[in-house]
């Protein structure tokens, strides 16, 4: 890619996070209102849809407890990527090490097929080379 196309394609992005974060401030709820539109909604229903004892047994087993099923799962997926990463080969044998120091050895074979071919160094010299020796 060109700078100029890289720097418009930049500040096109910077614009659109800027109004984006504009389009949020315009639809925040003003500084000071004493709750959202859905803590009544909360506070009216959380205690007979759960048949719990108090509001805070409530909403910490059903309304928050999708948001830990998904902080689990979400740990538990990164516990097994790191387990994949740094298992070794079968037999205790250790990896090999990877054509490139961040690049994990089992992946080095799969992007090795989209590196570009490497050029040979060119051995003609440009014409303004010659009148300078």
């Amino acid at each position: 890619m060109k700078t100029e196309t890289i720097i418009k394609v930049g500040a096109a992005a910077c614009v659109f996070v800027a109004l984006l974060l504009a389009f949020g401030l315009w639809l925040s709820p003003v500084f000071g209102s004493p709750r959202l539109d859905s803590a009544d909604l909360v506070l009216k229903t959380a205690v007979p849809a759960a048949g719990a004892a108090n509001i805070v047994c409530s909403v910490v087993l059903d309304i928050r407890g999708y948001d830990t099923l998904g902080e689990a799962t979400l740990l538990f997926a990164a516990v097994m990527g790191v387990v994949v990463l740094l298992a070794g080969r079968k037999g205790g044998e250790a990896a090999p090490a990877p054509a490139h120091p961040n690049v994990p050895a089992k992946v080095e074979p799969i992007l090795s097929q989209f590196r570009p071919a490497q050029k040979a160094p060119e051995t003609q010299k440009p014409p303004w080379v010659k009148d300078m020796v």
